[in-house]
Formats: C-alpha cells, structure tokens, sequence
C-alpha cells in the first residue's frame, strides 16, 4: 500500500499542470473589463479615446476589438506553445523507438528497453520525467 502512495505522489510531482483553465479564466476577465469600458465609451459616460476627435461609437467599437483580441490573444499563444512542445516531441520520437528496438535486440525486455531508452537526449519533456 505505502508503495501505491508513492507512485501516486511520483506522479503527482513529475505532472505538468494543465493551465489551460487558468488562461481562460484570464481571458475572459480581460473580455469583461475592455468590453465594460467599451460599453461606458457607447453611452457616454467616459471617453477613453485613442484619437482626439472620435465619436462614442469608434471608441466603442476601439474597445470592443481591445476586449476580444484580450480574449483571443492569451489562449492563443498558450496552445501555440503547447502545439509546438508536442511537435518537438513527435520529431524525436523515430530516434526514441530506434533505440527501444536496439535494446530489444541486445535481449533486453521492453520495459527494460524502454527504461534505458529514456536516459538518452530525445528533446524537452512533457509531463512525467524518467523514473531514476
């Protein structure tokens, strides 16, 4: 039982947190605030304007844009990073099998193999690390 704990809290420790949520939950709090001063700027209560001679409805529709790039705009750079973690990964993975399958022939079991594969230099690594 205490070795299940310990493998549990392994796993826990070499897991990368999904902050996707997170992101989110940002973007959609930068939505709301430049969509609020957007909405102030339509009826006039405030004019928080880019240029001096602009009407409420340009500062609005100024705003509006404001507010959904800051929706758009954080999301998006997280999934592009992540796109591009996961293609660095998938370009070393050939390199990672090769050498599974050499371990394979020197009469090493697959899980054996796999283990020794997993010291060698195949890129960054996301979510668990090696277990030594």
């Amino acid at each position: 039982m205490a070795r299940e704990d310990l493998e549990q809290a392994r796993i826990r420790l070499y897991e990368k947190a999904d902050r996707s949520k997170l992101i989110l939950g940002i973007s959609l709090t930068l939505l709301v605030v430049f969509g609020f001063i957007a909405f102030l700027n339509l009826i006039g209560s405030v004019a928080f304007s880019f240029r001096s001679d602009a009407t409420n409805l340009d500062n609005f529709l100024n705003w509006l844009v404001i507010a959904i790039l800051g929706f758009i705009g954080p999301y998006g750079f997280y999934t592009a990073r992540k796109q591009r973690e996961i293609k660095q990964i998938e370009r070393r993975l050939p390199d990672f099998l090769r050498d599974v399958a050499e371990a394979g022939r020197f009469g090493m079991t697959l899980a054996e193999a796999i283990v020794v594969s997993s010291g060698g230099r195949y890129g960054k690594a996301i979510g668990v690390n090696p277990p030594f």
